[in-house]
């Protein structure tokens, strides 16, 4: 028994050493890049043109009521700024699409910039069939509790900064209406095409209340 172990232990030995001597990779794989996509919309009555800057962009200036192109970056913390010296840091969420509104500020107590996620995964579908778009009303008008009714989404009240999102039909008349109180403010009729995603910005100028429409990524 004792000869039969001593060649195995030899055999054992050898394919240790050989292992040893083997090339084994120093690096590391690349740390994966967690990116997110954001844009800007100005919604705030009470500044004229902004431009904002945020990690190394600087978008501007942009009128209130538009909006700018998405920007893919990379995810994380980023300092949002506007040519007035405001700023504010913002959570760019990983794999998001995200819209920073730039919101009206009657005082130090609110936030300048509101943050909301359109889609938690940029790759994945915008709505759950072609036959149907997904709405986002964004209600950005200052102390306003409005309703939004309309044609197969029913009846919502937002608040100032709050967001409503329903999947209503593709490619076909749709009548909203913006109500506040009892009175209605504006009444519209919009299509919107399947599979798609569209942003309805609810905004006041100086003198009224607008309803301005953009497409989603």
């Amino acid at each position: 028994m004792r000869k039969l172990l001593i060649p195995l232990f030899t055999i054992v030995v050898l394919i240790v050493l050989g292992m040893s001597c083997a090339d084994v990779p120093t690096d590391a794989p690349p740390f994966p890049e967690f990116k997110t996509k954001v844009r800007v919309i100005h919604a705030a009555a009470d500044l004229s043109d902004v431009t904002v800057t945020f990690a190394d962009k600087s978008v501007g200036p942009l009128a209130r009521g538009n909006k700018s192109s998405y920007y893919e970056m990379p995810a994380g913390k980023k300092t949002f700024k506007l040519n007035n010296g405001e700023s504010q840091k913002i959570q760019l969420d990983t794999d998001g699409v995200i819209t920073v509104y730039v919101a009206t500020r009657p005082d130090t107590t609110f936030p300048r910039f509101i943050k909301k996620i359109e889609r938690s995964r940029m790759f994945a579908p915008k709505t759950p069939a072609d036959t149907l778009a997904s709405v986002i009303f964004a209600q950005m008008v200052l102390d306003s509790t409005l309703t939004v009714s309309g044609d197969e989404i029913g009846t919502k009240k937002l608040s100032f900064g709050s967001f409503a999102g329903f999947n209503v039909p593709a490619n076909k008349d749709l009548s909203f209406h913006i109500i506040n109180g009892a009175d209605t403010l504006m009444t519209y009729t919009k299509q919107f095409s399947g599979g798609e995603a569209y942003t309805e910005l609810v905004y006041s100028t100086d003198s009224q209340i607008k309803v301005v429409g953009f497409k989603n990524e």
